[in-house]
């Protein structure tokens, strides 16, 4: 191979670029400079979402309580395929919850579908380290990681109350489910006041460690006209915080306004596919899989 090009530097040049030189400042060499919206959270998304019903269980012959489908809208985030399971009962979406997890990087793997950004071929081939961290002492940030210094564990705490060790974007940090509870075996941080509320209510250990867990974030949007809750009624409040917190599974509780909407599961580590086969084919198998 020649030389000169083993040697060769990437810099990106973007003294043209009406941005008040924002871009030239930020952009290093070696890297590919990525607005962190538009590559980020502003692309598509194929949402897929599972209902139980006598439809499908006449399709598949899968019982009364089977997993029925339909396509739904596309959402605004990244492209990749986001598959949601409605379990027939609490008990059965968190052992859902748990079985699934240990999938998660193998579908990634397969699925793996974005190579190239801005026309320039990277050493990634998904879209998940490129919206998560994938290392707390880089000196740069990505689409999502709003940690600070603090937080990152680079400098001693002062300002803030935690260490995180991963971004909102990452991978779940613990199992739910009452038979996996030996499977907890990493250090988990919560919100120590938000976890004893949830145990004087009566929800127990794993599931009130997972929700504190969520609440060591801040919410990265809040509606004012939105604030005032009655929380016996919405779970916005919740939702608010649930929702930014993306990792590849989520356990969705059903809205307190809308119970008929049930408990559910959310598969989300797979990328969108070039053909409505390839997708489909991920969908199918990720719910022979939970069969």
């Amino acid at each position: 191979m020649d030389e000169e090009l083993l040697c060769f530097e990437l810099q990106e040049d973007f003294s043209q670029a009406k941005d008040n030189g924002e871009a030239m400042r930020a952009a290093k060499p070696n890297h590919i400079y990525m607005d962190h919206m538009g590559f980020g959270m502003g692309c598509c998304c194929l949402q897929v979402t599972f209902q139980g019903g006598p439809d499908f269980y006449n399709l598949i012959n899968g019982g009364p309580n089977g997993h029925g489908f339909c396509l739904s809208s596309v959402d605004d985030q990244f492209c990749w395929i986001r598959i949601l399971l409605r379990a027939v009962n609490i008990s059965e979406a968190r052992w859902l919850y748990d079985q699934l997890t240990p999938i998660t990087p193998v579908l990634l793997a397969l699925s793996a579908a974005t190579p190239v950004f801005r026309s320039r071929l990277a050493d990634v081939d998904s879209r998940w380290s490129i919206i998560s961290a994938v290392n707390i002492y880089i000196d740069y940030y990505w689409s999502v990681d709003d940690r600070t210094a603090e937080e990152r564990g680079l400098v001693p705490l002062k300002n803030d109350k935690f260490v995180l060790e991963k971004s909102r974007y990452d991978t779940t940090d613990c199992y739910i489910s009452p038979c996996a509870t030996e499977y907890n075996d990493i250090p988990l941080q919560y919100d120590e006041k938000i976890y004893q509320q949830l145990k004087d209510g009566g929800i127990d250990e794993l599931l009130s460690r997972h929700i504190a867990h969520m609440f060591l974030r801040d919410p990265l949007q809040v509606f004012r006209e939105r604030i005032e809750q009655d929380d016996s009624k919405s779970s916005e409040h919740f939702e608010t915080i649930q929702s930014t917190n993306w990792m590849n599974m989520r356990f969705k509780p059903p809205p307190p306004d809308h119970p008929e909407i049930g408990w559910r599961v959310e598969f989300r580590p797979t990328e969108v596919q070039l053909t409505d086969f390839e997708n489909a084919a991920y969908c199918c198998f990720v719910v022979l899989l939970t069969r």
